[in-house]
């Protein structure tokens, strides 16, 4: 499972962004994808339609506060539910209004200044302020290893961050100007600030419901498990039926703050295998399915009333080791042993792009390693390992998805091939986060998703220490070398962001701390009946954010 998701997004753009909401950065290769991803309005539609039902891979972690934001489902369904300061458009690179209207940055992207929208309310109909922006901080900043899942790198950058860990204080770098105006003075420049907070883990949380949450309560309470009644947002819909293993219920507001209402009354969102959702969408069963298995797509072709979109993901595979018990040799090695093409032709039926080891938002320097394949060169370099080839080798892959139990047997031949002796072990979302996050009792996971096809900026989040990087990939004190780099790269623009990130894609390829192996294809089926501003974003998680743009036809 990747608690995660090809263009380089200049940063430059980024900041240009930040003059005004309606600024419109240049276009760039994600946006040729999501140019694809928009569909043509249908009929017109019907004010509010009954029921819209939605469905997506099967991965699923039982909470909706951001210290358990991990999947795509929780992701699409905080973007139902909640605001960020800023959104992103379907070009993943065009800033859009949230709960801020205007924002602005200072020329050195140290301090970003945002006007929250007057007329926003919680469901309650308690007011959203600037001290729930500085609550929802704060609060971040105060519990940092409370997050196991998708990493709040940018909060943990204000100004005086680190200061106020383990407190109740308030960071010196955020400062309420008035009660719609709020201040934030980061610690190091960062030029991606404003595009990274438009992720969903950032969204801003009630204050008058969550003040007195201590670290412990955000894995189990109401607010935090998605209650029905319980989970106030200020968002487009509220939850009418708790999230549960199965999904949840989700139920339009009526008089809704930004002055429209979505069409679309009701939202029903399953979580279920693939397998049922392919099954389910042939008996007009259900309306629209998120990356649903590639190779299912010639059996839905035919099926009146639905439309396919195939496209490049922004998305990854790859192959996350435990540093701790895996060594640079045995990595390379690795690397070496698996044939990437062969796996894309043979086992993906070509709906696959190669990685060349580093992250898809990095360029492919010249002076790259891509680690093509040369089984002689990988068994070499085991010997030269410390691994004793007696011992097992544990794979560890998410049960149940086709991401997984088709590539896991090929995967482990070729380590086999290498000399390994491979023992795999599939297990449910829950155990298998558990396995990575809480032992040593692996050496690889498989991890499928996310969104690192972006920009090179989505990747710092994995590498993190204190963070992801010390979580999952096991990093030593010694290994954390990667946050720094990440760090220069934000905080220039131009030939010399550039230069950073080289560095950054460099130290990668030649630790491996893990193997990007392909980017995948994914296929969505949708009703013809959807249309209006309806579109799949090349980052399909963050597909609902204009959900109040789409219209449904009866």
């Amino acid at each position: 499972m990747r608690a995660r998701g090809p263009a380089l997004f200049a940063a430059i753009v980024l900041i240009a962004s930040a003059c005004q909401a309606s600024t419109s950065p240049s276009p760039s290769s994600a946006a040729s994808q999501a140019s694809q991803a928009a569909v043509s309005p249908s009929p017109a539609a019907s004010p509010r339609p009954s029921v819209l039902r939605v469905a997506r891979i099967s991965d699923f972690l039982p909470s909706i506060h951001p210290v358990e934001l991990g999947t795509g489902n929780q992701e699409l369904m905080a973007d139902l539910v909640f605001n960020r300061l800023v959104d992103v458009d379907k070009d993943e690179v065009t800033l859009l209004p949230s709960l801020a209207t205007e924002w602005t940055a200072s020329p050195d992207a140290t301090v970003y200044t945002f006007k929250l929208d007057p007329r926003a309310v919680w469901s309650d109909g308690v007011p959203a302020t600037a001290d729930d922006v500085i609550f929802t901080i704060s609060w971040a900043d105060q519990n940092p290893a409370a997050f196991k899942q998708l990493g709040v790198e940018e909060w943990l950058n204000v100004k005086g961050a680190a200061a106020v860990k383990g407190t109740k204080n308030i960071p010196e770098g955020l400062k309420k100007i008035d009660d719609h105006t709020v201040e934030i003075t980061l610690g190091k420049p960062d030029s991606t600030f404003l595009r990274r907070i438009a992720g969903a883990v950032y969204y801003i949380e009630p204050q008058h419901v969550l003040k007195d949450l201590t670290a412990a309560q955000a894995e189990n309470c109401d607010f935090c498990l998605g209650v029905a009644g319980k989970t106030p947002g200020t968002g487009p819909y509220d939850f009418t039926t708790s999230i549960s293993a199965t999904g949840a219920t989700l139920t339009a507001k009526t008089n809704y703050w930004r002055a429209k209402d979505s069409q679309i009354k009701t939202i029903v969102y399953k979580i279920q295998e693939s397998n049922v959702s392919v099954a389910q969408l042939a008996a007009g069963e259900l309306d629209l399915v998120i990356r649903v298995p590639p190779a299912e797509g010639p059996g839905l072709a035919n099926v009146p009333g639905l439309k396919q979109l195939n496209v490049p993901g922004v998305g990854i595979f790859a192959m996350d080791f435990n540093n701790k018990n895996t060594d640079k040799a045995l990595r390379q090695a690795i690397a070496y042993a698996i044939n990437r093409p062969e796996m894309i032709s043979k086992v993906l039926g070509g709906l696959a792009t190669i990685n060349y080891t580093i992250p898809p938002g990095m360029k492919v320097y010249d002076d790259i390693n891509k680690y093509d394949f040369n089984l002689q060169k990988a068994k070499d370099l085991l010997k030269q390992s410390s691994w004793d080839v007696s011992k097992p080798f544990r794979l560890s892959y998410l049960a149940g998805d086709p991401n997984f139990t088709v590539t896991a047997p090929p995967l482990q031949q070729y380590l086999q091939d290498l000399g390994l002796k491979v023992e795999l072990t599939a297990l449910p979302t829950a155990p298998y986060s558990d396995l990575i996050q809480k032992t040593n009792n692996w050496e690889v996971a498989l991890s499928f998703g996310g969104s690192e096809g972006v920009g090179w900026y989505q990747s710092q989040q994995y590498y993190a220490c204190p963070g992801l990087g010390t979580l999952q990939l096991k990093l030593s004190q010694s290994q954390c070398i990667y946050d720094d780099l990440f760090n220069a790269a934000a905080a220039v623009t131009g030939d010399a962001q550039d230069q950073a990130i080289h560095k950054v894609a460099l130290a990668l390829n030649d630790n491996l701390p893990e193997i990007y192996l392909w980017q995948p294809n994914y296929l969505h089926v949708y009703s013809d009946r959807l249309g209006g501003g309806f579109a799949i974003y090349p980052n399909e998680r963050e597909s609902f954010k204009k959900i109040l743009d789409w219209t449904y036809a009866p």
